[in-house]
């Protein structure tokens, strides 16, 4: 991108683990902080979940510093739901804002209710990590949806790059309502290819024979699974990080 394009445009980076460790993705966007705050400067933003025990000592609250990134913050909280602004305090000290799903359980219902009758997917089976991540995406896309707004007056664009299913779950309703909000969806290993890999030694030679409705169901995982396509599918763009992942999500 030319640097005028950067300059009216803002990168938001959405991730499951932006301040929360689980996983190889906290390390991921973690060490790519410096190279995206040199490029990006204050137009980079991540996005994460306020959930971890640790975040307290990770993430540093700021007060409202008149950006379209807090304007979208206190809009968040007129409305009720609880976002915090800061920085995260690693190398970069980038801009983050981090939502607290539990502050929207009382609308999981509403949440799921709406999911499936406009997306089709069913998320008829308890599971603590998908009502966590479910009203995460309610909060992200609440949010990219009046930073859009106020970016729109002053000319500005908005890229947001979400990082696996668990980060993704705002895409499809992004798409619908059509928030002028270009998206990238990036899946590092496929739900179902976890599953399957980890059951059967040939995985890869025996991908194009396998039914992935049928293979959902038997391990349990058909709404996550459905969940990620709809990700893949509403996104403008799709990536993965490696040939044999872009194998699977053929």
């Amino acid at each position: 991108m030319a640097k005028k394009q950067l300059k009216n445009t803002i990168l938001t980076e959405v991730a499951w683990e932006v301040c929360n460790q689980v996983g190889g993705i906290y390390t991921v966007i973690r060490s790519k902080v410096p190279v995206m705050i040199d490029k990006w400067d204050d137009n980079y933003l991540l996005l994460g979940p306020y959930i971890h025990q640790n975040v307290a000592t990770d993430f540093e609250p700021a007060g409202s510093d008149g950006s379209s990134m807090s304007k979208a913050v206190d809009r968040l909280k007129e409305m009720g739901i609880e976002a915090h602004y800061g920085t995260w305090l690693v190398s970069g000290r980038p801009k983050t804002v981090l939502f607290n799903p539990n502050s929207v359980m009382h609308e999981l219902g509403n949440i799921k209710y709406f999911y499936n009758e406009n997306h089709h997917i069913d998320f008829k089976n308890h599971d603590p990590l998908l009502d966590q991540v479910l009203a995460f995406g309610y909060m992200v896309k609440t949010f990219l949806s009046e930073l859009a707004r106020i970016c729109l007056d002053d000319g500005v664009q908005v890229l947001a790059h979400f990082h696996e299913w668990m980060a993704g779950t705002a895409i499809p309703d992004l798409r619908k309502e059509q928030i002028p909000v270009k998206t990238v969806f990036t899946t590092h290993a496929t739900m179902l290819g976890r599953y399957l890999a980890m059951n059967d030694p040939f995985f890869y030679d025996h991908l194009p024979f396998l039914n992935w409705e049928v293979e959902a169901k038997n391990f349990n995982i058909d709404a996550v699974v459905r969940l990620e396509r709809a990700c893949a599918h509403g996104s403008h763009i799709f990536t993965t990080v490696s040939d044999v992942t872009g194998q699977e999500c053929i």
